[in-house]
């Protein structure tokens, strides 16, 4: 079986990420609780940068980076299915995993498109 364009891996994990409802995993993670959270900031980061690459061009990204931002955003969406599935009445140190996870999903995704977003910004104007 042959494996999906990387473009269409990552619309459908676009499609997939923007689906889940971000006020319920805040809940459920009692995200924002304490003044110094950052998950809650990390979170909307994750959910915001997925919304904008959705509107951009990214066609015109070179296949490694298409290759990246498919393979991050598949990891956002399994992280996405975790925190979906997970049992609130758990013990907090899966919160905290949970968390950490967050965090490094969120920085992951903000690095691999940072080199990029310039230039698509500027054919996503320019078009």
């Amino acid at each position: 079986m042959t494996q999906p364009h990387p473009l269409e891996k990552i619309r459908t994990c676009i499609d997939l990420i923007l689906q889940y409802n971000k006020s319920l995993f805040i809940d459920k993670l009692r995200l924002g609780d304490m003044p110094s959270d950052t998950a809650r900031c990390d979170l909307e980061q994750i959910f915001g940068l997925t919304a904008h690459i959705r509107e951009m061009p990214i066609d015109g990204l070179v296949e490694n980076d298409r290759a990246s931002l498919a393979e991050s955003l598949e990891n956002i969406n399994s992280l996405f299915h975790e925190i979906n599935n997970y049992d609130a009445a758990a013990i907090v140190e899966v919160e905290k995993i949970l968390r950490e996870k967050i965090r490094a999903q969120a920085d992951h995704l903000y690095d691999i498109t940072l080199p990029w977003r310039g230039l698509i910004n500027f054919l996503y104007e320019s078009t």
